[in-house]
């Protein structure tokens, strides 16, 4: 019932979600019953995004009814030709995560800052498999600044995209102490360059509306697409039939 939509499949399980990008239904309530039918057939995590380029006035009044949302966020896209970097600062150094104890350690990070206390060994089992990978799907990265870690962030990858070469910026955060050093621009520096190495043309971020990194992100080139909305999709368990004796 979106003749127009885009389905992005991440391949990343259960930690990223597989998304689709609403652009003109022919009809809300089909399109709600056809999503729930997919998130039940994928049986994984599905999200419905409303897009600047999304085409109807009250898409977004019936998702709301069936799905729950964090509310907008801002996209950006980064034309990997024309990407500003810049060299780390002195103070700073950016490493891969490719030991046990450096996942561990941003495992611990990552569910702290993000507020997922409950999935820290998921977290931690996923990121030492990323570690161990010859072509992981998710390279994650440390900001070091003065030695003490600083910061984190990820380059996902989706290496089976065969329509464009996407890849995007994301978990960043900087610890607020260390904030104003340029950290975040010093760990998103080497993430756009081996992005490009690896052959792909752009790369996203996803930020809150009022986000302070839109900032360093468009010195680095980034340019603004538009607000974004998610709608978690989600189904309803299946009831077992009760028999009575």
């Amino acid at each position: 019932y979106d003749p127009l939509a885009t389905t992005f499949i991440t391949q990343l399980n259960e930690i990223y979600f597989n998304g689709i990008c609403l652009k003109q239904p022919l009809n809300n309530l089909n399109l709600v019953e056809e999503l729930k039918v997919l998130h039940n057939n994928l049986n994984e995590p599905l999200i419905a995004w409303v897009t600047p380029e999304t085409q109807s006035a009250e898409i977004e009044d019936v998702l709301q009814q069936h799905f729950e949302t964090p509310g907008p966020f801002y996209g950006m896209l980064l034309d990997l030709n024309t990407a500003n970097t810049v060299p780390c600062p002195d103070r700073v150094t950016v490493e891969i995560i490719k030991t046990r104890e450096q996942a561990h350690e941003f495992a611990h990070i990552f569910c702290e800052v993000f507020c997922l206390p409950n999935i820290t060994q998921h977290i931690l089992d996923w990121t030492i498999i990323q570690a161990e990978m010859e072509k992981p799907v998710c390279i994650n990265y440390f900001a070091r600044l003065d030695g003490a870690i600083a910061g984190v962030s990820s380059l996902v990858i989706d290496r089976k995209f065969n329509h464009f070469k996407t890849g995007g910026l994301y978990n960043v955060f900087v610890f607020p102490e260390c904030r104003g050093h340029g950290v975040a621009t010093a760990i998103a520096c080497p993430q756009i360059k081996l992005a490009k190495c690896l052959g792909l043309e752009h790369l996203s971020v996803v930020l809150m509306p009022d986000a302070m990194a839109r900032g360093y992100s468009q010195l680095l080139g980034f340019r603004d697409y538009g607000l974004m909305t998610p709608y978690y999709v989600e189904t309803l368990p299946v009831m077992e039939e009760v028999v009575e004796e």
